[in-house]
């Protein structure tokens, strides 16, 4: 708990002070502070975000960790103390669940105080911070758990623990990271299917097996049942998102490269954040392990080779091949027999199982002090041969770098990059060598400092556990001063202070939206003063989002998609001059341009045709007087009336409903420029009304002639199927923890099957 004040203490000690991150500040703070502003206003979570995209779903497509427990702190913390503190909170809780895992596999205190330490300082654990992932990092943080229960349930033959771990795969769900829970799943699911055949070999009792196997099963079932509120409205907004199965080159794309494995124990080889000269197109985080962390992974395996030791390698080396990619024929395999293998990218993610097995390795490697001390005492054993060896490997190419630092890199680099780096990053790479001798000579001192630790043990000189205290203490040095590189705070105001542009937006009648250009604000930055805009940052967009503005909305560049979307703002972080465009707004910041085309948030009219979503750039199109339709769509009944004849008027516009009043002379179409989705409720005069999808993207609304007042809202099905769904899951999780812990063990816990 000290040493997490203590790395935190820039944020712990300034009440103004926000972490830095680049997803937090530049997408993810903006979409919770939107789920804030909902609730202190009194309309609770926001189902429907109309701020980005011209509109999207919002509770439905995971847009934060919504039912995690730390997200109840957005409420009572201000928003940024809360992510920090949640951060800070995971770094402590991480290293707690390793030492906990450590202990249920019968390591000494010691032992498991090395493997706590060197999981809550791993780089790979803390390096997302940097990128403000805090999905990624919460779901790494309970992992170990995964682990602790479903060994407690098969070491003490009690079902109590697969429902423990039930709660745990829960927790992870709602992170909301899916694909790091899915790899520990994978993980987990590896481990216990080893111990299990441990199980059989040592008793033959299939029926036991069979048992504690469904345990397992169910434990992810019941998971997945609490977590379906969640569940169940992502995969259901699937069928209108814009992402499909993109084939094996996007699955495969941010792999970890081969050559960045390096990383693991010379961080700075490949360059870190603005010096990184790798293949991919920029990295944010580190593999880095630690000297001594990976010197006690390599005392594990030479000399305290027990069943467990080997799984463990092995699963980091097959996590290792995975994070690969494409580089082998390894990660293929699992995208072609997994189910949901072919909607991840990033395989590199599996990295996180990579850094749990080196620890769990290096847990072990501590325990040999106390189990194989006798045999450790020899000089000619084997651990210090090897160990031996590449500390002086370590020395002898510190020293190569040092005095040679362009021959270092270039052998290197020939023997890695047979295709050669690109101008950019040889310049990052020069940028880079300082850094790196200076680091792999660190490591040479930390790997002979932990080498000579154990040495010191082994001969009797110190006690066990004050070798592991001092492994430990060695150990946060090395990875405390990698980590550092990727922890940084900035003044939160920096972040939420509006400037001049944002103020005169503001204090502007709705309805409008606003284009900004991207030298002037991030795609999700007017979201947070609630400016609608028709560009975002968010994992998800409509399907028909992008055919009314091109995947690469390259067609907001037209004017009469301008007038489809209401967009009648411009924000530009340089001057500019375009016809059509006028300079309202430049006191300061960012440039304010008004269209002088004519819009408007909402139109009637009567006439409907279906040529097909080109005709709305057609030059003789008029979105004011035709509405298109999409096919399959029946036209409703329409009368002839003069254009612009009916009037509409803005009674109330939340983000979840909306409130006209409309007076057509005709029968009509009410247009509203407000993207489509079919979960959108209308009623007329309290009557339920068809909601239409018209001009490709947008929401049209079947009037009669007269006076009357038209109400919307957006009402996902599957959020309150889902719901349900958790809650029957929350009570049977209850039940099921009473009842099996009550039970008495079958089998004495001081008797497990030996791993």
């Amino acid at each position: 708990l000290l040493a997490t004040l203590i790395f935190f203490a820039s944020f712990a000690t300034d009440r103004g002070a926000m972490i830095f991150g680049t997803d937090m500040i530049g997408q993810a703070y903006q979409s919770r502070a939107f789920a804030v502003q909902e609730v202190d206003a009194g309309r609770g979570l926001p189902r429907w975000n109309p701020f980005v995209y011209g509109g999207l779903p919002y509770l439905s497509i995971l847009p934060y960790p919504v039912y995690y427990p730390t997200s109840l702190l957005y409420f009572v913390l201000p928003l940024h103390r809360a992510i920090g503190w949640a951060f800070a909170l995971h770094f402590f809780l991480a290293g707690l669940l390793a030492y906990a895992l450590a202990r249920e596999l019968r390591l000494a205190p010691g032992a498991a105080a090395v493997t706590g330490v060197a999981y809550m300082f791993t780089g790979y654990l803390v390096s997302h911070l940097y990128a403000g992932q805090d999905g990624r990092m919460f779901a790494m943080t309970w992992t170990p758990a995964l682990f602790l229960f479903a060994e407690r349930a098969i070491t003490r033959r009690r079902l109590h623990g697969f429902v423990w771990l039930a709660g745990v795969a829960a927790l992870q769900l709602f992170t909301p990271h899916v694909q790091m829970t899915y790899f520990a799943a994978l993980a987990v699911g590896a481990y216990v299917v080893f111990r299990l055949t441990q199980v059989y070999r040592a008793e033959g009792d299939l029926r036991g097996v069979g048992i504690l196997l469904a345990g397992f099963a169910g434990a992810y079932s019941l998971a997945g049942l609490i977590a379906l509120v969640e569940i169940w409205p992502t995969l259901n907004m699937v069928q209108f998102s814009h992402r499909a199965e993109r084939g094996y080159e996007y699955a495969s794309s941010w792999s970890m490269p081969i050559q960045e494995t390096l990383g693991m124990v010379w961080p700075a080889f490949q360059g870190t954040l603005d010096t990184y000269w790798g293949t991919n197109p920029f990295k944010l985080h580190t593999e880095y392990l630690g000297a001594v962390p990976v010197l006690l992974a390599v005392v594990a395996l030479v000399a305290r080779r027990t069943a467990r030791v080997w799984f463990f390698a092995g699963l980091g080396l097959a996590a290792l091949l995975f994070a690969w990619g494409g580089a082998t024929p390894f990660h293929r395999i699992f995208y072609s027999v997994l189910p949901m293998m072919k909607s991840f990218r990033a395989p590199g993610m599996m990295y996180s199982v990579v850094a749990l097995s080196a620890v769990v390795l290096a847990g072990h490697g501590a325990q040999a002090l106390y189990d194989r001390r006798d045999a450790l005492a020899e000089a000619r054993h084997a651990v210090w041969k090897v160990a031996g060896g590449l500390g002086a490997l370590w020395v002898l190419l510190w020293f190569w770098a040092g005095t040679s630092p362009d021959g270092f890199y270039g052998f290197w680099t020939a023997a890695l990059y047979r295709s050669g780096i690109d101008p950019g990053g040889t310049a990052r790479m020069a940028a880079a060598k300082p850094a790196f001798a200076r680091g792999l000579g660190l490591f040479a001192l930390f790997w002979g400092s932990g080498l000579a630790t154990l040495w010191m043990a082994a001969r009797g000189r110190i006690a066990p556990l004050a070798a592991c205290a001092l492994l430990a203490a060695i150990s946060l040095v090395d990875l405390w001063r990698v980590d550092r590189w990727f922890y940084d705070t900035f003044p939160a105001a920096r972040l939420t202070t509006p400037g001049p542009a944002v103020e005169f937006l503001q204090a502007q009648p709705e309805p409008f939206r606003v284009l900004p250009l991207p030298n002037a604000f991030g795609p999700n930055d007017l979201m947070l003063f609630r400016i609608p805009s028709v560009t975002g940052s968010q994992n998800f967009r409509l399907r028909w989002w992008d055919e009314l503005v091109g995947e690469d909305m390259s067609r907001l560049g037209d004017s009469k998609i301008w007038r489809l979307l209401n967009i009648q703002y411009l924000v530009s972080g340089q001057p500019i001059e375009v016809q059509g465009l006028d300079l309202i707004s430049s006191a300061g910041g960012p440039a304010v341009y008004a269209s002088s085309e004519p819009s408007a948030g909402a139109w009637v009219v009567h006439q409907a045709s279906r040529p097909g979503a080109a005709a709305l750039l057609d030059p003789g199109f008029d979105p004011r007087v035709t509405a298109i339709l999409e096919p399959g769509v029946t036209p409703p009944p329409l009368e002839p009336a003069p254009a612009g004849s009916a009037s509409v008027s803005w009674v109330e516009r939340n983000p979840s409903r909306l409130v006209l009043d409309v007076t057509a002379r005709a029968a009509g179409l009410l247009v509203l420029s407000e993207i489509y989705h079919p979960y959108w409720e209308a009623t007329v005069d309290g009557a339920p009304a068809e909601v239409l999808q018209v001009d490709v993207a947008l929401r049209g609304v079947p009037v009669p002639a007269g006076r009357h007042r038209v109400a919307m809202q957006f009402r996902d099905p599957a959020l309150r199927h889902g719901a349900w769904g958790s809650v029957a899951g929350l009570v049977l999780w209850g039940l099921a923890l009473a009842w099996t812990g009550r039970r008495r063990d079958s089998a004495p816990p001081d008797s497990p099957v030996p791993a």
